[in-house]
């Protein structure tokens, strides 16, 4: 899931991002599509942070049930959780 949120960054799809990494908990269904995919374009658009993500190279992942968090090799982290039998990105944006 990290690679696929790393190449859907670098590619700025933020369809991808919003319908296939990102956790389904973080969006109401019925406006996920919409304002997921709206405020994302907008954060990769505006320069900040994701625009220029680190590079997503994992050190290591400590997993609790259906949580994970991910140690990144650059500094930082990147929280993960399980929904429906998959890892899903958690980010807040």
């Amino acid at each position: 899931m990290v690679e696929r949120y790393e190449s859907a960054l670098a590619d700025r799809d933020a369809d991808e991002i919003c319908s296939e990494v990102l956790a389904p908990s973080m969006f109401a269904p019925e406006v996920r599509a919409t304002r997921c995919e709206s405020r994302l374009q907008a954060t990769l658009e505006s320069g900040g942070e994701l625009a220029k993500p680190p590079s997503l190279d994992i050190e290591s992942v400590e997993i609790r049930g259906h949580s994970a968090t991910a140690r990144l090799l650059a500094g930082g982290f990147l929280q993960l959780s399980r929904e429906r039998g998959q890892w899903y990105v958690e980010l807040s944006f």
